[in-house]
């Protein structure tokens, strides 16, 4: 039964057509309609508009709060994307972005008001967050690495006992190693406890499902990374001994 469901809406009747979240809107009614392909739904928005949309367009809002926080897991970049689009928006006055890069999902972010009070943006890359801060100015872009950072609070500039987030997305890289998502999960979470986290991580889904082949394939191919750049960087230091030696 959808009545009483908090949804978002991707696709709506008239002026209202739209990919990105008008607000938190309410199922009032579902009712049979062969003219609107199986079932014609009627939703009511905040500000007390109502429309009516076809059923595949709704997405079911996870239900999240301070006491009941909630994950979402992505392992692909569509995925992941697509959870910020639907499960973001204006209700969510203060948002949280680790590995912005350049900016894709800080643009669906501010696209769905989300993060009107506060929209922060970090990564490790400076002209990653150059690019994300010129695509989105009403972001705060900050170069802050949360896998080595004592106190996440004080590198924001966020009190002790200040506001925390509606709302915080983890992406720092999707092939990462498991054991880093999970510490970045911890630092947001051990700082703020958001209501809802969005995370793509490849890793973290394949554990979530209990695929170990997957888990294994993903560490063989962190191992070879690894070595690759051990070995770049032993070429690296032999050509300047070489260059040294030369001189």
């Amino acid at each position: 039964d959808l009545v009483g469901l908090r949804v978002s809406v991707s696709r709506s009747q008239g002026d209202h057509r739209s990919t990105t979240v008008v607000g938190p809107a309410v199922v009032e009614r579902a009712e049979p309609d062969p003219q609107w392909e199986g079932e014609r739904v009627r939703v009511r928005y905040p500000h007390g508009h109502t429309f009516h949309a076809r059923k595949r367009y709704l997405t079911r809002l996870v239900e999240a709060s301070t006491r009941n926080p909630r994950a979402l897991v992505a392992a692909e970049t569509r995925d992941f994307r697509r959870c910020v689009r639907e499960q973001t928006g204006p209700w969510q006055r203060r948002a949280l972005e680790v590995g912005c890069s350049t900016g894709e999902a800080t643009r669906v972010l501010a696209a769905n008001g989300c993060g009107a009070e506060a929209l922060i943006a970090l990564d490790i890359d400076e002209e990653a967050l150059a690019r994300a801060g010129a695509a989105v100015p009403s972001a705060a872009t900050r170069k802050v690495d949360v896998l080595r950072c004592s106190c996440l609070r004080a590198a924001l500039g966020v009190a002790r006992d200040g506001p925390g987030f509606d709302v915080a997305l983890i992406d720092i890289n999707g092939t990462r190693e498991l054991e880093a998502v999970e510490a970045a999960i911890r630092a947001v979470v051990d700082a703020f406890r958001p209501p809802l986290l969005i995370v793509k991580s490849r890793a973290l889904a394949a554990k979530l499902a209990g695929d170990r082949g997957a888990l294994e394939a993903l560490e063989a191919l962190e191992t070879a990374d690894a070595v690759a750049a051990q070995r770049g960087e032993a070429a690296q230091a032999a050509a300047e001994g070489e260059a040294a030696q030369a001189a």
